[in-house]
């Protein structure tokens, strides 16, 4: 008996995956509840906030006209320790706008 792999039977798989028998799935919607108000607002907020200070940030770069040398902004540590305090900070802001009202409202 010889075993062949789904590649040699490129139908295979496609037949696999759209038979009538397999139950369609459709999107529940989101729990409406007053904890997933607190969260969609909080990233909201979060992420205008990160706009702006990125926006701040780039402005203040372009009116200084600070040069930064490509070499040392490119290299991993530079640009890696960079991704990580934006994130930090991205979460940070989530954290403290989720508790705000969490607290207030509770």
């Amino acid at each position: 008996m010889v075993l062949r792999s789904a590649a040699d039977r490129p139908g295979a798989w496609a037949g696999c995956c759209s038979s009538p028998a397999a139950p369609a799935r459709t999107a529940s919607p989101p729990e409406e509840t007053v904890e997933h108000g607190w969260w969609q607002r909080s990233a909201s907020g979060s992420s205008l906030d990160l706009l702006v200070v990125l926006g701040l940030v780039s402005t203040a770069r372009a009116v200084t006209d600070l040069r930064l040398d490509a070499a040392a902004v490119l290299t991993a540590t530079v640009l890696t320790a960079a991704v990580l305090t934006v994130v930090v900070v991205a979460l940070a802001d989530v954290t403290v706008r989720m508790a705000v009202p969490s607290r207030r409202e509770a």
